[in-house]
C-alpha cells in the first residue's frame, strides 16, 4: 500500500477538474502511465495496486469517481465495486479490462457500473468518460448546494419568524400594531398582561379608548411632529386604563410602518409598565427631601466637601455649633478650623479618604469666636461608577463627653486609690459571688492572694461550716440588688475564726447589676469587749437584783401583804409590756421598778398600812407621800433604768388628777402608766387587808371605764386583752 503521499496528488491549476478520482490497477507500468495522465487533469487522484488496497484507500478518502481493473489479486475490480457501493453509493465507477467476455460485461453492468473501457486503455476515450462523469457530478454537486442552501435559507426564515414571533410574544415590554386610525390590529401577551384584557378583546379597540382624556392631545402631536416626520418617536411618557380601570404610567416609543411603495400604512408602539419606575422615583424624592430634612435638621454637624476639602454644603447645626454661615464656610478649606495641633492627623485621615477607606477620629475644631470644641468625626467617599463624587462628613462635639471621661477616669483612679489603701477588707465579685478583685486590707486580714482567690467563690473561700447557710443567704440577697448589713464571724486561711462585720452592696452601672461589693471589717477586738461588757453588765444586772430581792424582802419581813402586792403588779406590768412589744431594756425596768413601787410605804406604820377604819387626812397623807419616800430613797442608786422615776409616778393620772406631781399624758413615763394600770388591777382584784377582793370583772371594767381619762388607753387595751384571753394570771401564793 502506498503511503498518503504517495497515493494522492493534488496540482492547483484551472484546468484541473475539481473532482477526486482513484485508480485501481495491478499492473505496474499502466498504473503509473494513466496515473500520470490524470494526475495532469484532475485535482485529487489517489492510485493502489490490488482491490484490498484501493477498499482500504476508499474508506478514508471516499473519491468521486473509482477507474478499476476486473481482474485483481485478493479482491477482484467488481468485489471491490460491491463493497464501495455499500459505504457511498454515489460513487461513480468505470471499469477497465483486457477481457471481452459478456458474463464480465453483464455483472458489471448489474452492480451499476457507469463505463467501460478495454485495454490497452485508450487516455483520451478514458478522459471522455470520466468528464461526462465529472459534468453530472458536479451538476448534481451544483444541484444539491443550491437545494442545501434554499433549504437553508427557508430554515433560516422560518426560524427567525419563529424567534421574531418567541421574541415578539415574550417581549417584557408591550408590544402593539395599529391602523392610521389607531385601532388595534396585533397585539404582544406582555401588551394584553399590562392592560388585562385578552387577544381578542383589544383587536379592534382604538388606542384612545384605552388613554386617559388628558393624553390624546398631547400624543396626537407627537405622531404627527416625530413620527410622521421622521418614522419615530422619541419616548415619551403617558398613562392608560386597565381592563378594571385603574390608571397607571406608561412609557413609550411608536414607530411608523410603511408598505412597499412607501404609503404609511400604521403604527407600531412599544410601550412599558412604569410604575414601579414611578414609585421608585416618587420614593426617591421623599428619600431626598427626608434625607434633606434629615441634614438640615440632625443635631449632629454634617458637610459635604470635594477631592480638595473644600466645603460643597454645610447643615444648620454646623453654623449653630461653630458660629460660621454657611457663605463663610462653603468653597472653603476645612482644614482651615481645624487646631493648629490636629492639623496633620486631620490631613492623613482625608486621604485616606479620598482613597476611598471610611475613616473615624476625633479631633478639636475652632469655632468663629476662637474657643476649641473637641469633635467625633467620620467621613466616607461617595463614588458613582468608580469615580468620586464628593466626601460627606459628620461631626459630634464630644467636648463635655471627653471632659466627663476624664473626670470619670480621674475619680476612678481615686476609688481604686481608696479601694487599695481603705483600712476595710474590700472585695469586688461577680453577681453569682465569684471574686474579681481583692483589696491589700482583704489579703492581709484573711491571707489569701489575688491569685488564690479570683475566680473563687467568696462563701467557700472564707465562710466557716457553719456560716455557709447564711453567708449564701446573704450573697443571694445583694444577688437580687439587696443591701445587707451584718456582723458574724468569717475564717481566715490558716483557720482561725473572726469576728466581721461586713456590707454588702450591689455595684449598678446604668440601671443594670453588674457585680457586687463586700465590705469586711475586723471587729473581734470589739466583740471581744462587748463580750467582756456583757459579763460585767451581767455581774451588775446581779447586783442589781439582789438589791431589789433584799429590799423587797425588808418589805416582806415587815409587811407581807405589800411584798405580794408587788411582786403581782410587776408580773402583770411585765405581761402588758411584752404585750406592747417594748424593748428589753425597758421591760426590765418594769420588772425592777414593779417589783419596788411601792418601797416608800416603808416609812407608814404598818396600823395604817392595815387600818380597816376611814383613814385620817394625816394618815391619807402619809399614804399619799409614799411614792415620794420611794423615789429618795431610790434616787441615789445608780440604776441602768430610771427606777426612782418609775416608783415616783406610778400614782399619777392620765389627766392630771393623780400624785404627787400631777403629771399629765406622755409627760409620765411609759413604764409609770403601765405601773398605774397594773397596781389598780391588783388592788381591785385581790383582797385588801381592810376589805375583800372586788374581782377581775369590777377591776376590768374600772381600767376600761376610764380608759383615755385615768389611764393610757394604750395601755389599758393590751391589759385587757391578756386578762380576758386568759394569757395572764396572778400567784396564788401572793394573793392569799
Amino acid at each position: 500500500m502506498s503511503s498518503p503521499n504517495s497515493d494522492r496528488t493534488s496540482i492547483t491549476t484551472k484546468k484541473l477538474l475539481p473532482i477526486s478520482i482513484m485508480y485501481v490497477e495491478d499492473e505496474t507500468i499502466i498504473l503509473r502511465s494513466v496515473s500520470t495522465m490524470l494526475k495532469r487533469k484532475i485535482k485529487d487522484v489517489y492510485i493502489a495496486k490490488n482491490g484490498q488496497e484501493g477498499l482500504e484507500l476508499f474508506k478514508k478518502y471516499k473519491p468521486n469517481i473509482v477507474v478499476t481493473d476486473i481482474k485483481m489479486p485478493i479482491i477482484n475490480g467488481l468485489e471491490m465495486i460491491e463493497q464501495m457501493k455499500d459505504i457511498e453509493p454515489a460513487t461513480k465507477f468505470v471499469v477497465v479490462s483486457a477481457y471481452g467476455e459478456t458474463n464480465y460485461f453483464l455483472r458489471a453492468i448489474e452492480i451499476g457500473v457507469h463505463g467501460f473501457i478495454l485495454k490497452p486503455v485508450d487516455v483520451n476515450q478514458l478522459m471522455e468518460i470520466i468528464k461526462d462523469l465529472a459534468n453530472n457530478i458536479l451538476l448534481q454537486q451544483e444541484i444539491e448546494q443550491k437545494e442545501k442552501q434554499r433549504k437553508e435559507a427557508e430554515q433560516a426564515r422560518i426560524s427567525t419568524e419563529k424567534q421574531y414571533h418567541i421574541l415578539y410574544e415574550n417581549m417584557r415590554d408591550g408590544s402593539v400594531r395599529t391602523d392610521l386610525k389607531g385601532r388595534i390590529l396585533d397585539c404582544n401577551i406582555a401588551f394584553q398582561k399590562i392592560l388585562g384584557y385578552s387577544r381578542d378583546e383589544l383587536i379592534g379597540k382604538k388606542t384612545r379608548s384605552l388613554t386617559p382624556q388628558k393624553w390624546h392631545d398631547y400624543e396626537t402631536n407627537i405622531i404627527k411632529t416625530q413620527v410622521q416626520k421622521q418614522g419615530y418617536s422619541e419616548l415619551y411618557e403617558k398613562e392608560y386604563f386597565r381592563k378594571d380601570g385603574t390608571v397607571f404610567p406608561v412609557e413609550c416609543r411608536t414607530y411608523l410602518q410603511k408598505d412597499e411603495a412607501g404609503n404609511m400604512m400604521g403604527y407600531w408602539g412599544i410601550i412599558r409598565d412604569i410604575t414601579i419606575r414611578k414609585q421608585s422615583e416618587e420614593a426617591l424624592k421623599k428619600s431626598e427631601e427626608k434625607f434633606r430634612n434629615l441634614f438640615e435638621n440632625a443635631n449632629d454637624v454634617i458637610w459635604i466637601s470635594d477631592e480638595k476639602g473644600k466645603y460643597i454644603s454645610v447643615n444648620k447645626m454646623f453654623e449653630q455649633l461653630l458660629g460660621y454661615s454657611k457663605e463663610e464656610l462653603e468653597g472653603q478649606q476645612s482644614i482651615k478650623i481645624i487646631a493648629n495641633e490636629d492639623r496633620k492627623k486631620s490631613i492623613e485621615n482625608y486621604q485616606k479618604a479620598l482613597k476611598g477607606e471610611s475613616v473615624e477620629f476625633e479631633t478639636s475644631i475652632v469655632k468663629k469666636d476662637g474657643t476649641e470644641r473637641i469633635f467625633w468625626i467620620k467621613m466616607r467617599p461617595v463614588f458613582d461608577g468608580g469615580k468620586l463624587l464628593y466626601l460627606q462628613g459628620i461631626g459630634r462635639d464630644i467636648t463635655d463627653r471627653k471632659e466627663a471621661e476624664k473626670a470619670l477616669q480621674e475619680q476612678k483612679a481615686y476609688f481604686q486609690q481608696l479601694f487599695e489603701s481603705s483600712p476595710e477588707a474590700i472585695v469586688v465579685a461577680t453577681n453569682d459571688s465569684r471574686v474579681l478583685q481583692l483589696n491589700q486590707t482583704f489579703i492581709d486580714m484573711f491571707g489569701f492572694s489575688q491569685e488564690e482567690a479570683i475566680g473563687k467563690n467568696i462563701d467557700e473561700l472564707i465562710a466557716e461550716n457553719n456560716y455557709k447557710d447564711e453567708a449564701h443567704k446573704i450573697t443571694q440577697s445583694i444577688a437580687e440588688g439587696e443591701t445587707v448589713r451584718l456582723e458574724t464571724q468569717r475564717m481566715r486561711k490558716d483557720g482561725t475564726i473572726i469576728d466581721v462585720s461586713i456590707l454588702g452592696t450591689p455595684i449598678i452601672i446604668e440601671g443594670k447589676q453588674v457585680a457586687v461589693y463586700g465590705i469586711y471589717r475586723d471587729i473581734t477586738n470589739r466583740k471581744q469587749a462587748e463580750r467582756e461588757l456583757k459579763k460585767s453588765y451581767e455581774r451588775l444586772q446581779k447586783l442589781i437584783e439582789d438589791t431589789v430581792n433584799v429590799l423587797a424582802h425588808v418589805v416582806e419581813l415587815r409587811d407581807p401583804y405589800t411584798a405580794g402586792h408587788q411582786h403581782n403588779v410587776a408580773k402583770l406590768a411585765l405581761a402588758i409590756a411584752n404585750e406592747m412589744n417594748l424593748s428589753e431594756d425597758k421591760i426590765n425596768g418594769i420588772r425592777i421598778g414593779g417589783t419596788m413601787h411601792d418601797i416608800g410605804k416603808i416609812k407608814v406604820p404598818i396600823k395604817v398600812l392595815n387600818k380597816v377604819e376611814m383613814l385620817t387626812d394625816n394618815e391619807w397623807q402619809l399614804i399619799k407621800n409614799h411614792p415620794e419616800v420611794g423615789y429618795e430613797l431610790l434616787k441615789d442608786l445608780e440604776f441602768p433604768w430610771p427606777v426612782a422615776d418609775i416608783v415616783r409616778q406610778h400614782h399619777e393620772r392620765f389627766n392630771g388628777s393623780g400624785y404627787p406631781q400631777g403629771l399629765k399624758n406622755e409627760d409620765t413615763l411609759i413604764e409609770a402608766r403601765i405601773l398605774a394600770v397594773a397596781d389598780v388591777v391588783e388592788a381591785m382584784a385581790n383582797d385588801r387587808p381592810y376589805r375583800q377582793s372586788l374581782g377581775m370583772e369590777i377591776a376590768l371594767e374600772e381600767i376600761e371605764d376610764n380608759k383615755g381619762i385615768l389611764y393610757d388607753p394604750e395601755v389599758v387595751e393590751h391589759a385587757v386583752r391578756i386578762l380576758k384571753d386568759g394569757t395572764f394570771k396572778f400567784d396564788q401564793k401572793h394573793t392569799e
